[in-house]
């Protein structure tokens, strides 16, 4: 589950279940379907979560390379 504040935001769903959410502007919750234990991730930080856990803490991203491998993704 994301609630999103005002942002720009990529996420990345895995076949496998994990999905990961890179924040660039503003920040996004990050909580897990059993309203558990959430994380908010500011600019520049990023997390991942998996089916039936709780996220993992949140870490440093670099907000350019994440804008060029989503734009690779996508065109």
């Amino acid at each position: 589950v994301f609630a999103v504040r005002g942002t720009e935001f990529a996420v990345f769903a895995e076949p496998g279940g994990r999905t990961t959410v890179s924040v660039l502007e503003g920040e996004v919750e990050v909580t897990n379907l059993d309203g558990g234990h959430s994380v908010m991730v500011a600019a520049s930080q990023g997390s991942s979560i998996s089916t039936g856990a709780d996220p993992a803490p949140v870490s440093e991203i670099d907000p350019d390379a994440v804008r060029k491998l989503f734009d690779l993704l996508l065109y």
